[in-house]
């Protein structure tokens, strides 16, 4: 096996594109918009030898996330990416080469989120000290399949949903989509900020979610609805190969009787299914019990039928597996779970007084 560093962004997208169900995480612009942040990126490509004739057998883009004391460790998020089932040789490689990487820099160890087309690491685990750990990304992810008419979308929902879409539509809602205008952002960043106070969890800054905007371009949307030019919903879409994704979304208490959220997914849906799209992705759900995202994954669930006949059924549940680190330095890396737990204790501690 040959690795390569990948800079050219219509090769690396047009095999990133052309992998079923690929994450925009692993995208050319993803490693753009990590590079705003500051972070350094690595696209690496696997190749079957060095010849320049040579297929591109996967990618896998690397992200590095500085720590204190100099320190720092790798991501992949939802990779590396195979157009075709991989074997152990091919994971192998690329993850081999990661220590490279980390031989030039005081890098602790790799975090990897896996895409859904390999599993089976044990070879690798052999050879390498793995630790299984809590993902950053979600490990269930629904997606909404629009081979169907809008009118057997809607049938298919639950009652409930398909009562409020109809009940904001009657309310004559004003839906504005734009490819993020600083006023659109201003909007989008103000909601989420509120959702995100409301519901006692972190947000992200208005410039990260600029950057998002501007380095996605028209692979990008904001959604956003009004009420007598009150906003009371916003949500980001980000599209990439076959899939509409809802990135991040937020919401004001104000006339929530209005349905505003249901609208604005309805709009996004019926826009991706106009635009050749072949499914929407509602982001990441709890399918374990875990009495985690709760609420949330009840509301986006109601948007689809999963578990009856996979022909007519209208939602895909995808599964993902666990995340894991790889570990380089054992000492360093035990140091880093400690001041992790220490640092989780004093943000429960305060919150509590």
């Amino acid at each position: 096996m040959f690795i390569k560093l990948l800079d050219n962004q219509e090769l690396y997208n047009t095999f990133i594109l052309s992998c079923n169900k690929a994450s925009f995480l692993q995208s050319y612009e993803w490693g753009k918009f990590q590079e705003s942040l500051g972070r350094k990126i690595w696209r690496l490509g696997l190749y079957q030898n060095d010849s320049n004739s040579a297929p591109l057998l996967g990618t896998m883009l690397i992200i590095k996330h500085s720590l204190l004391g100099g320190f720092s460790y790798l991501y992949c998020p939802r990779g590396p990416v195979f157009k075709d089932v991989p074997n152990q040789d091919m994971i192998t490689s690329l993850f081999l080469y990661l220590k490279n990487i980390v031989a030039t820099d005081c890098i602790i160890f790799s975090k990897v989120d896996p895409s859904i087309f390999w599993t089976n690491i044990s070879v690798f685990e052999i050879r390498n000290s793995i630790n299984h750990v809590k993902s950053v990304q979600p490990l269930a992810e629904l997606l909404l399949k629009l081979n169907f008419t809008e009118e057997e979308l809607l049938d298919k929902m639950h009652a409930k949903t398909r009562y409020n879409i109809r009940l904001a539509q009657k309310n004559n809602l004003d839906i504005r989509v734009s490819a993020g205008n600083k006023e659109d952002c201003d909007i989008f960043y103000s909601l989420i900020a509120e959702t995100a106070g409301r519901h006692k969890i972190r947000a992200y800054s208005r410039e990260y979610y600029a950057n998002i905007m501007n380095v996605f371009g028209k692979r990008a949307k904001i959604y956003t609805t009004f009420s007598d030019n009150n906003a009371l919903a916003s949500h980001m879409v980000i599209y990439c190969g076959d899939t509409a994704v809802y990135m991040h979304g937020g919401s004001s208490l104000q006339a929530r009787n209005l349905m505003a959220p249901y609208l604005l997914h309805w709009q996004a849906i019926k826009d991706a299914k106009a635009d050749g799209y072949k499914y929407y992705n509602f982001g990441g759900i709890d399918s374990v019990g875990s009495n985690t995202l709760v609420e949330l994954t009840k509301f986006k669930t109601r948007f689809v039928t999963t578990g009856h006949d996979l022909l007519e059924d209208t939602g895909i549940v995808v599964n993902y597996e666990k995340s894991f680190d790889i570990i380089y330095n054992k000492w360093w890396y035990s140091v880093y779970k400690v001041a992790k737990l220490l640092n989780r204790f004093i943000k429960s501690y305060r919150a509590l007084n």
